[in-house]
């Protein structure tokens, strides 16, 4: 994983658990593909979305997000077919 650009959609993936990997920071589309495969063990509880005006991250509709990949055709047909999306 790369470091994090300010001027991209930044998503908190929060998985139900309190152990150290119940959390995960990303930005790009095949990064979150990636944690949704190897870490999607306990199910989704939330994916929130940084909102730099607030400084805080904030919930966000499951339809925007898959509209936000819709261009890259690998991650949105995964994130389309994923449990947490339909």
């Amino acid at each position: 994983m790369a470091a994090l650009n300010a001027s991209n959609t930044t998503y908190l993936i929060k998985f139900h658990g309190a152990g150290s990997m119940s959390r995960f920071i990303v930005q790009d589309g095949e990064d979150m593909m990636n944690v949704l495969k190897k870490n999607d063990f306990t199910g989704i509880e939330s994916i929130k979305v940084f909102d730099p005006v607030k400084g805080r991250f904030k919930r966000y509709k499951r339809a925007n997000i898959l509209k936000h990949y819709n261009w890259n055709t690998e991650v949105y047909l995964y994130l389309k077919d994923h449990y947490y999306f339909k």
